[in-house]
């Protein structure tokens, strides 16, 4: 990694360093938490602030754990409980236990606040982070100095003094890290309740104002972006109708016990009033605000455990008319028309309309998306309607993690994009006027006005 990279990264950080109060008064009355945010997708979250501290809770199957957040330089008071784990974060330096987790503390330019990174670095794909450890900037080796592995124990004994607190999963032994604190993303299967979550990221390290706002372009983005499809649809009803969307991936997965989970694993949708659509899960979140045609059922027959596949002959009769097939698993890794032939006399296969999330590779994609779900929304619009007029600037959007797999190479993550990861979506404008001539004919001209407003300050946290 060249220095002037590294030295921008290290540099971005320093600004989620913590001021800590340092005439601390009781008595004073004083809030020292100006912006607060609240949790809205994020099911398994909640917070309540007090004047120098806050509680942040997570909860999911095995219940509840409190967070106490005490604002540096003050003291909790003596008569609050029920703080699973307590800190005052100041310098906001961290141990994290998985990849996941990196796209949310590289948003708010925080990577170099990473001390320990305690996952192998086979599973990380963010080349910012690979850069930090390569140069020694980030430590990712256990107390023995060895790598981490899917078995290693997660402990932070050698990097006590360094940092303040450990993100950790939501299950396994965490009892030899320091303060540890749960991060689990994937308990919100949401896709605007998963990248909520870096407002709780914001409230840990009292960076909100800067949570807020990342959040907020984003949701805005998705607005945008939902808004224009439905407007295309509306004036080209001809032109963007007919697109029936098979969601399905092959499982060839059977467990220990032997219980099989071969077969068609085919989206099903319910309600879900925790979610942006009031429709989960997240494809189908996203298939609604889109007003795709989005096949799913509850059919077929290889029931396992209540997980419920389709045979081949099932399948075959059930997505072969579809218009786009997209398969959320490494299409050509399957080797899916040489075990299954019969999909070449899809719809979608003949037409070449099949997409897999591998633009930038699988494991960028399930490390990645959670965190950018505008671009993941984005993407989906491009595949089923007009791609070139979708963020109102008449430029066709460049899908970031679908490609189409008769046409486009995996890719990966690529270089490092520096201090912050930005979101990966395009800017949007929403699309004011559309002419066509000869009524449901190719599009003769597009008149775009810019529906936005600037980014500026908080602007957006009137949302």
């Amino acid at each position: 990694m060249k220095f002037a990279a590294l030295f921008a990264l290290l540099l971005h950080g320093a600004t989620a360093t913590n001021t800590c109060v340092t005439d601390f008064d009781a008595d004073a009355g004083v809030d020292y938490y100006p912006n607060k945010v609240e949790f809205e997708y994020a099911s398994s979250l909640s917070v309540s602030y007090h004047l120098n501290y806050k509680k942040l809770v997570f909860t999911n199957w095995s219940g509840a754990y409190t967070t106490c957040v005490v604002k540096c330089g003050t003291t909790l008071p003596s008569d609050v409980t029920g703080c699973d784990t307590t800190i005052s974060p100041e310098t906001n330096k961290m141990a994290i236990t998985s990849a996941s987790m990196i796209p949310y503390i590289h948003s708010m330019g925080m990577l170099e606040k990473i001390e320990l990174v305690m996952v192998g670095t086979s599973s990380i794909q963010n080349s910012c982070v690979l850069d930090l450890i390569s140069d020694g900037t980030i430590l990712a080796t256990d107390p023995a100095g060895l790598g981490y592995t899917w078995s290693s124990s997660f402990n932070t004994s050698h990097v006590e003094d360094e940092i303040e607190f450990t993100l950790t999963p939501t299950y396994g032994d965490v009892s030899a890290v320091k303060n540890s604190i749960p991060f689990g993303e994937w308990n919100d299967p949401s896709f605007l309740g998963r990248p909520e979550w870096i407002e709780y990221l914001g409230a840990l390290t009292d960076q909100e104002f800067l949570a807020m706002n990342i959040y907020a372009e984003q949701k805005n983005r998705i607005e945008c972006i939902t808004n224009n499809v439905e407007t295309i649809r509306e004036n080209y009803p001809v032109d963007n109708s007919g697109v029936k969307v098979l969601w399905a991936t092959r499982s060839d997965y059977v467990t220990s016990g032997g219980v099989s989970h071969e077969g068609w694993d085919i989206a099903t949708c319910v309600e879900d009033a925790d979610s942006y659509g009031g429709v989960g899960p997240y494809y189908c979140e996203a298939a609604t605000l889109l007003g795709m045609d989005l096949l799913n059922t509850t059919a077929g027959s290889v029931n396992a455990g209540g997980a419920i596949y389709m045979t081949n002959a099932e399948f075959e009769a059930y997505g072969k008319d579809a218009t786009v097939w997209i398969y959320n698993a490494a299409f050509d890794d399957d080797d899916l028309t040489t075990r299954f032939p019969f999909i070449t006399t899809f719809k979608s296969y003949i037409d070449k309309n099949i997409y897999d999330p591998q633009k930038r590779g699988m494991d960028d994609f399930f490390e990645t998306w959670t965190n950018q779900a505008d671009t993941f929304i984005e993407d989906l619009a491009s595949i089923t309607v007009d791609a070139g007029f979708l963020d109102g600037d008449n430029t066709p959007h460049v899908s970031v993690f679908y490609r189409n797999v008769f046409t486009e190479p995996t890719g990966s993550f690529g270089t490092c994009p520096g201090a912050t990861l930005e979101l990966l979506s395009d800017q949007c404008s929403a699309i004011s006027e559309v002419y066509t001539l000869g009524g449901p004919a190719p599009v003769a001209s597009l008149k775009v006005a810019a529906a936005l407003a600037a980014f500026v300050g908080g602007a957006f946290l009137a949302l």
